[in-house]
């Protein structure tokens, strides 16, 4: 028999097309001028795709006078250390990508929406995800043992469950042998869900055994 009668790329262990794009990272800005900022070490191929078609190869190409939707890929993502976006008036779905060697992710005050995920981010040592309209959030805090600094606040998150997931998961992360500082982590907010009695007593254990500083609704 033939050793190639099976497609390789539906068979295990090649379930994925190892060849496929990477997707990019979508910023739609709805105020006249974009000017997202990124940070990358080492070699890798940036590109930018604006609305009005241009692109730019460099990780901080300037601000931007135009709207609407831009993307932006790096290879690999793994080059991406610092993405600011603090209140660059976008709208719509943010989706987070394996972003290996990130340390600063800063993206509060605009109007991003959808559900957030977190995903393993080792190295990771502040998110500002607040003051935008994220209505959930998934993925695990357990293992970023780094983190410092933690603000969730004032998004749409409405489901106590996730919220309590968030404080056991820290719990975790705080009695990681490796972790050697404490984290301020905000979750309160008029339309994000207040958490369980569970979720109070993690939040509670958090301040009262490892000294973080912990505000919920």
């Amino acid at each position: 028999m033939s050793n190639f009668t099976t497609n390789p790329w539906v068979a295990n262990p090649f379930t994925i097309n190892p060849w496929s794009p990477i997707a990019p990272l979508k910023f739609t800005n709805t105020g006249a001028t974009l000017d997202p900022y990124i940070v990358i070490s080492g070699d890798c191929e940036i590109l930018w795709t604006w609305s009005d078609g241009t692109t730019d190869n460099v990780a901080n190409p300037g601000e931007k006078t135009l709207t609407g939707t831009h993307t932006l890929v790096v290879t690999p993502w793994s080059a991406v250390i610092k993405i600011d976006i603090d209140g660059r008036n976008l709208i719509g779905d943010f989706i987070t990508q394996e972003w290996s060697n990130l340390v600063l992710l800063h993206m509060y005050s605009n109007s991003l929406t959808g559900k957030f995920i977190i995903r393993e981010w080792l190295k990771l040592t502040q998110i500002y995800i607040n003051n935008n309209s994220f209505t959930s959030i998934s993925g695990s805090l357990q293992t970023q043992i780094l983190l410092s600094i933690c603000q969730l606040q004032d998004n749409n998150i409405s489901s106590q469950s996730e919220i309590d997931k968030v404080f056991s998961d820290l719990l975790v992360n705080a009695a990681d042998t490796g972790r050697t500082a404490v984290c301020n982590v905000n979750t309160s907010g008029t339309n994000m869900s207040a958490p369980s009695a569970a979720g109070i007593a993690d939040a509670s254990e958090l301040v009262t055994t490892y000294g973080w500083t912990v505000t919920h609704s």
